[in-house]
């Protein structure tokens, strides 16, 4: 089995587990590391992008934005080990390590697919997002005027933004600004306003199928970011194009996510 692992690498706590990981591995299957967290372990290690890295399973070491990092830039499934505050998205924590690394090795795990979503500035796509895409005000004070199509009808909101989630997102940002927890099994995406300024405007559960555009209509400064990690400007009367994404989320689990771990999570 090839694994490669990406972790911070100016956390000393992340970087011993890593240590912990590589030494377990080690005859055991071929292992790469991401250059900064090679330079960190020293030693012999050799760093490798992770989008460089032709591996079975990337493991991550960190929290949930450890995982997005390495999931918009390597396809394989991520087996995450918890090193965050909440770790939603993770499978183990550091003392389960050595059986859990065992159970990988052996096989003893399935992969669990989710919903991602694809999106478009005009003809550039961006990396596919698993938690969420915020169209959102660049100045907090400066509310934005929004036309939002979905199901072939153009609505308009004011409001700081607008987040398009998936279920897996859906306990993320989304769950932040009033939106619904949904289970990730459901086929589904979210539409939830940022601050708006009207009491009709709630969030919205739309089919998987369909597709969301969202375009600034006032000359305000605005920005897309997809999942906290990649921002892009956005020019007056630019159009966003959001839907699912032909590619899945993969996940290395030895356990069903379901609510009740969720609620695990947030007690």
């Amino acid at each position: 089995m090839k694994i490669g692992v990406i972790g911070r690498w100016d956390d000393p706590k992340r970087v011993r587990i890593a240590h912990h990981v590589l030494d377990f591995l080690k005859d055991k299957a071929e292992a790469m590391v991401t250059p900064e967290l090679a330079k960190a372990l020293g030693g012999d290690w050799v760093g490798t992008a992770p989008a460089k890295m032709p591996v079975d399973v990337m493991v991550t070491i960190g929290g949930d934005g450890t995982i997005l990092l390495a999931m918009q830039q390597n396809p394989a499934p991520v087996f995450g080990i918890n090193v965050g505050e909440l770790g939603f998205l993770t499978e183990i924590e550091p003392f389960e390590l050595t059986d859990g690394l065992a159970r990988l090795l052996a096989g003893d795990y399935f992969v669990e697919e989710r919903l991602k979503l694809e999106t478009w500035v005009g003809d550039e796509r961006l990396p596919n997002a698993v938690n969420e895409v915020v169209v959102k005000t660049v100045k907090p004070s400066k509310m934005l005027t929004l036309e939002i199509v979905y199901g072939g009808h153009p609505y308009r909101l004011k409001a700081d933004g607008a987040i398009l989630a998936t279920p897996t997102g859906s306990t993320s940002y989304a769950m932040s600004a009033g939106g619904p927890i949904v289970d990730p099994r459901v086929p589904c995406l979210l539409i939830v306003p940022l601050a708006a300024f009207s009491l009709s405007w709630r969030p919205v559960i739309m089919p998987e199928g369909g597709e969301v555009t969202l375009r600034i209509v006032d000359r305000k400064e605005a920005a897309v970011v997809v999942d906290g990690q990649h921002e892009r400007m956005l020019a007056p009367d630019q159009r966003v194009l959001v839907r699912a994404a032909r590619e899945r989320a993969r996940f290395v689990r030895f356990r069903s996510h379901d609510l009740g771990r969720l609620r695990e999570r947030l007690e």
